[in-house]
């Protein structure tokens, strides 16, 4: 064997597919911890949080959780497609009143172990979360990787990956609320869900049902309210020199079949509804933010937002625009200003015609009175 042949590096072996086993493997913890730090004041308490190994309980409660997933069609696809992506499962014990998120770039779906009570909420919450897994996969779009989005467009897929998640959570938690009846006291008290419930019980119909919680995700003022802020926060920190005007749309029938899982819900709502006053409006303190921010951070300005309605006003600030500037041309003058050499110029002129003026009409004087001395 030569001396190049032995340091040969061996072609890389491929990986085996992940099962379900190997993401509840997987699991981690953060739990947090408080200590005593001395200071020349007395002693400062500080928190902190550290990862650990899960404990049996742990792993026995997200087993549980993966069962339950499992016992029901939508819940197994769900739970194949996020192993298959490559993700893994993380309790953290501090994500304040969260239930769950999803980090695109470490491929972790995060639980709070704060609500870790039971293995159906547990489910549920991993449902939405490996919604998002899904949403991830197929566009790419969430977390920053929507920058390249026009501003506009950003919140409709991120309003419609947002409601869409919240829409197969409930269809999920209808299908298991018979052998978990604790369900309904969780989820009863959520618009979303209540519409999903009164439209099963008026038709039957799981698409029609789902179309119904979908549009009530826009309609809920709490989440118009907190989502609009958190977009705002984060569509700002997005905007750096790496996203300089790579801006690009995405049309809403795109939006639509790269959030939902399940495509007959899908299929069952019109992509006009994300352009609707419903669905795509905004705050002016929202819009007078974000365009300050665009210009400030990029330079020049993002218009789209300009074609989203106004919550305040129902119409779209474009529309708005347009009467001022008719007003604005109505009062204008009807001959153009002049600039301050023009003006120069024809301030010269009139004076010349006018001193040519006064010797004509002194040279008449004078022959005049010539005449009259001569006779």
């Amino acid at each position: 064997m030569s001396f190049f042949d032995f340091f040969k590096r061996k072609p890389k072996e491929p990986e085996p597919p992940r099962t379900r086993q190997d993401m509840e493997k997987s699991l981690t913890v953060n739990d947090l911890y408080t200590r005593s730090i001395p200071t020349a004041r007395g002693t400062l308490q500080h928190s902190f949080q550290k990862k650990r190994a899960p404990q049996e309980d742990e792993k026995k409660l997200l087993k549980e959780a993966f069962d339950l997933l499992a016992s029901v069609p939508q819940g197994q696809k769900l739970l194949d497609e996020a192993v298959k992506a490559g993700y893994d499962v993380h309790f953290e014990s501090f994500c304040g009143s969260a239930l769950g998120s999803m980090s695109p770039s470490s491929k972790k779906i995060m639980l709070s172990s704060g609500h870790l009570r039971n293995p159906a909420v547990l489910a549920i919450t991993a449902v939405h979360e490996m919604t998002h897994v899904i949403q991830q996969e197929r566009t790419g779009l969430l977390g920053n990787q929507s920058a390249g989005l026009t501003l506009a467009d950003q919140f409709k897929f991120h309003r419609a990956a947002e409601a869409a998640a919240c829409t197969e959570e409930a269809k999920f938690a209808y299908q298991i609320r018979d052998q978990h009846p604790e369900i309904e006291s969780r989820m009863e008290g959520i618009p979303m869900y209540q519409a999903f419930v009164k439209e099963m019980e008026k038709s039957g119909d799981m698409a029609k049902a789902g179309e119904a919680c979908f549009k009530a995700w826009y309609s809920y003022k709490h989440y118009q309210t907190a989502y609009e802020a958190n977009h705002v926060r984060s569509f700002s920190s997005f905007m750096n020199d790496s996203f300089v005007w790579k801006k690009r749309g995405i049309d809403s029938e795109a939006v639509l079949n790269g959030v939902f899982f399940s495509e007959d819900i899908r299929q069952n709502i019109s992509p006009d509804f994300l352009t609707s006053k419903e669905a795509f409006s905004i705050s002016e303190k929202a819009r007078e933010q974000l365009e300050a921010q665009a210009a400030a951070s990029i330079g020049k300005k993002d218009t789209s937002l300009r074609n989203m309605y106004s919550y305040e006003t129902g119409q779209t600030y474009a529309s708005q625009e347009q009467p001022k500037e008719a007003a604005a041309a109505s009062i204008a003058p009807q001959r153009p200003m002049t600039t301050s050499t023009e003006t120069k110029t024809g301030m010269r002129t009139a004076l010349v015609q006018i001193d040519k003026a006064a010797k004509t009409k002194q040279a008449i004087a004078a022959k005049a009175k010539s005449q009259t001395a001569q006779h």
